[in-house]
């Protein structure tokens, strides 16, 4: 596998400083920490996982919302959420898997379930519950930041974007950003290409009108 030096050289040839006599390590590093965790949620909002974790929480009552700054919060790693499980709060049944709604959630009375998720400016959003719900949330689990040019760039494949992404950091120009944009796709894998393509899973309307019972 790639190391981060190579992501370095390889930014300063497209910044046209191949020598390093302008771009140092001391400015581009921490550019090239941003640039893998932009790369990384590039990737997962493609559907490419790359590193997976898993959170389990108990939501009170009425809760619509869970982010990195609310209470409760999102794990700090935290970058995008996968799928949703459910169970009544403080029991021992089995979680059962939620329906994530790409459009806005339903206007319903609550049940003692959440049923159904979405994902909106960085929040997991719900329609709430009428009692307290455990919920296990499987997400795309932030990369820990590089410490030296010598450690082992994760993403498979990634060393051109990253770079390229780097190099837009650095100078703004338009053509990295460009250079960015083709290398990443590059990086996702034909099966998640392929999986782009498929029906999202939608709600039937008749489970809709249940509800409202």
């Amino acid at each position: 596998m790639a190391i981060y030096r190579e992501v370095f050289n390889l930014a300063q040839r497209f910044l046209g400083d191949p020598s390093g006599i302008k771009v140092k390590e001391g400015s581009l590093f921490p550019l090239i920490v941003e640039a893998l965790h932009q790369c990384q949620r590039r990737l997962s909002e493609e559907g490419h996982q790359v590193l997976r974790g898993i959170q389990e929480v108990q939501l009170p009552a009425n809760t619509t919302a869970i982010g990195l700054t609310t209470t409760p919060a999102l794990n700090a790693d935290f970058v995008v959420p996968y799928e949703l499980e459910e169970k009544i709060g403080g029991t021992t049944g089995k979680y059962t898997e939620m329906d994530k709604d790409e459009r806005l959630l339903p206007d319903v009375d609550r049940t003692e379930r959440l049923r159904l998720w979405n994902f909106r400016g960085n929040q997991i959003l719900f329609i709430g519950s009428t009692r307290p719900v455990d919920i296990r949330i499987s997400y795309e689990k932030e990369l820990p930041a590089p410490a030296f040019l010598t450690d082992t760039v994760p993403i498979i494949g990634a060393t051109g974007a990253i770079a390229y992404y780097s190099a837009y950091l650095y100078g703004g120009q338009q053509k990295h950003m460009d250079g960015y944009e083709e290398a990443i796709l590059g990086v996702i894998s034909p099966e998640v290409r392929a999986n782009q393509f498929k029906q999202v899973r939608r709600i039937p309307y008749r489970y809709r009108s249940d509800w409202i019972r």
